[in-house]
């Protein structure tokens, strides 16, 4: 038997270790990622008059369910984002195209499809 007979099946069954949906972390992560960067500016004006408690903050961001894409990049997920304001939480579940980078997970499209508090 050659040695590609051998490194290549490894290295396929490799690749498709790598190449999953994202998991509970990845999502989390990259909602994260996207509600920090979203919020940056609006932060910083209201800091600077004591008043960037008036942003919501983000509790959590819960993966309810993942598939790939029908446009073949990434995963179409399905997430539970959980908010904090003025004391009082809300519950809103949000449909998400997640794609991999370099340095993670991140969210491409995201489409709000109910709530409830």
């Amino acid at each position: 038997m050659s040695r590609n007979a051998v490194l290549l099946p490894s290295l396929a069954l490799l690749l498709a270790a790598c190449s999953g949906a994202p998991d509970q972390a990845d999502v989390a992560s990259a909602v994260a990622r996207l509600y920090d960067e979203d919020l940056r500016s609006e932060r910083e004006v209201l800091a600077g008059v004591g008043m960037d408690g008036l942003l919501p903050s983000l509790v959590t961001a819960e993966k309810l369910a993942c598939a790939t894409s029908a446009t073949g990049r990434g995963y179409d997920c399905d997430v539970r984002l959980v908010t904090e304001q003025f004391g009082s939480r809300s519950s809103t579940v949000t449909a998400m195209r997640l794609v991999a980078g370099a340095d993670g997970w991140y969210v491409a499209d995201a489409e709000r499809s109910g709530q409830n508090q």
